[in-house]
């Protein structure tokens, strides 16, 4: 009933609105003129009608903008839509990923089988520290502990490239490497009576472990752990330590620690498979050598300025692990690795 009577309403208010605009001579004859013993003495005159018209045209423009108000908004969102549709396809930043720069088209990044490297290879012949004697810290305590910034501990960064030491094969350099006692160090302030030379191979005996090189001085180191994440993807390696000669004594440059690995983090290791990664953009040198481009290739979707490696050929991750200062395998394998990720060191004939 209600909807019957606004329905009548509005089309007796539109069939005014359309006398008024077409016929008011007409319209006041029907509504008005009843009221007066002499109309044509009180009929408005041409003027009268004449504005009455420009009221009509005002009501039913103020009518079309009353019924067009809600629809606007809706209209400028698809209208902002077909606009940004319109600028990524026909406006694609050059070398973004995702867009090609011959047709302005998405373009995936490619991927690839990540091929998994054995984390415990042989490093006896491994040319540690070049040569020259080696110097292996023992932590204050094994394995993670709770550090406060009230013990002046930090975490240390490590090299990406790290030693195996196991059972069967034991690399010579630390075998014969001096070996400083983090607790003596704490305790005398004097490296020279925490320092045992060639007394690596009795310190790590027969356990498992991974052997990094510290990438920053150090005088004393607090822990070293490796613990496995919750999906057993991954096993963390963590060193903290001291460089403060008010706490230590003076830090030694390019030292190594023994991270001591259990059965459980020595069967994830074995057990990991390597997941698929997405390569850089690979360019040719001018001496033939296949090389990852400093700068975007015009074609490609993608280049190694834009993104880091995703590689992971070990388990092994540090979130302080510092950047390669000697090739791996080669210089394309190496971009392509996690920024994260360690890995052994491997024989050239390996590479």
């Amino acid at each position: 009933m209600a909807i019957s009577l606004i329905l009548s309403a509005l089309l007796m208010g539109g069939l005014g609105l359309f006398l008024m605009l077409s016929d008011p001579e007409a319209l006041w004859w029907s509504t008005e003129a009843w009221r007066y013993r002499d109309p044509e003495a009180n009929e408005p005159s041409e003027r009268q009608y004449a504005a009455n018209r420009g009221v009509g045209c005002f009501m039913v423009m103020l009518a079309l903008i009353l019924v067009a108000l809600p629809f606007l908004p809706a209209l400028h969102s698809v209208s902002d839509a077909e606009t940004t549709s319109a600028d990524s396809a026909g406006h694609c930043m050059p070398y973004a990923y995702g867009c090609d720069s011959g047709d302005a088209s998405p373009s995936p990044r490619p991927t690839a089988s990540g091929e998994t490297v054995d984390p415990f290879s042989s490093a006896v012949a491994s040319p540690v520290a070049g040569g020259a004697p080696v110097t292996l810290f023992t932590p204050v305590v094994e394995g993670a502990v709770q550090h406060h910034q009230s013990d002046s501990s930090e975490q240390i960064g490590v090299n990406p490239v790290y030693y195996p030491w196991t059972a069967s094969d034991q690399p010579a350099a630390f075998a014969s490497a001096a070996v400083i006692d983090s607790k003596v160090a704490l305790a005398t302030l004097d490296p020279a009576q925490a320092t045992t030379e060639g007394a690596g191979g009795s310190v790590l005996g027969e356990r498992t472990y991974i052997v990094v090189q510290l990438s920053q001085p150090a005088c004393a180191i607090t822990s070293a752990s490796a613990s496995l994440s919750n999906d057993q993807a991954s096993i963390s390696i963590s060193v903290y330590g001291l460089s403060d000669v008010s706490r230590c004594g003076q830090p030694t440059e390019g030292a190594y620690v023994a991270i001591p690995l259990g059965d459980e983090l020595i069967q994830a290791a074995r057990s990991y498979q390597a997941p698929v990664y997405h390569p850089l953009a690979p360019t040719t040198s001018p001496s033939g050598a296949s090389e990852h481009t400093p700068d975007p290739v015009p074609g490609n979707a993608w280049s190694s300025t834009s993104y880091d490696g995703d590689y992971m050929p070990t388990i092994f991750r540090s979130n302080r692990r510092g950047k390669f200062t000697e090739t791996w395998k080669d210089p394309v394998t190496d971009a392509d690795i996690d920024r994260n990720t360690l890995v052994p060191w491997v024989a050239p004939s390996s590479s």
